[in-house]
């Protein structure tokens, strides 16, 4: 790539990410506006939940994605980075994107109920309930969070799951590389 051609790509990048910076802006002011002179009821007559997935997750989803982009783009602009990691991001936000798509239409998973419920049991002083053979760490981990209640556990856990995929996708080539 000559000097041109990187000259116009961090151009094109730089406008792209200020682009998302605009548009985020723009959207979390008309969100905060809309709150304010409608109330927390007009989003539920913005969005249409399809016939499998939950109104949270999707949020979550669109938003993780939406997020995971700005931070694609941030770190493409950099071009020494680039260089190095550029095609390693891409294929992580793109498998980021395609995950987060595809779990947000099933909300229950044996295993998170579990720990949900070890959790909860581990907040009120009571043993671990007899499913639970897994070991203690993210029990305890989850403790953290029982305040958020059972919808913001399950949230919380669904996000780190689909951030871990993404890491795991781009830490999986990088690590081939070194050995």
């Amino acid at each position: 790539m000559n000097q041109a051609e990187r000259t116009g790509l961090d151009r094109f990048l730089s406008l792209t990410l200020g682009l998302w910076a605009g548009a985020t802006a723009t959207f979390v002011a008309v969100n905060a506006v809309l709150l304010a002179v409608k109330g927390p009821t007009v989003f539920s007559t913005l969005i249409q939940v399809g016939p499998v997935s939950g109104l949270k997750l999707t949020y979550s989803a669109v938003g993780l994605v939406w997020l995971s982009s700005g931070l694609l783009l941030a770190l493409l602009r950099n071009a020494s980075l680039r260089a190095r990691f550029g095609l390693v991001a891409i294929g992580s936000f793109l498998v980021l994107a395609l995950y987060a798509n595809v779990l947000r239409e099933r909300s229950e998973y044996p295993d998170a109920g579990d720990y949900m419920r070890a959790a909860f049991d581990l907040s009120e002083g009571r043993p671990l309930h007899e499913r639970y053979i897994y070991p203690p760490l993210l029990a305890a981990a989850c403790e953290l969070l029982v305040p958020l209640g059972r919808g913001g556990l399950r949230t919380a856990l669904w996000i780190g799951n689909v951030v871990a995929v993404g890491a795991f996708a781009g830490l999986l080539p990088l690590a081939l590389v070194r050995y």
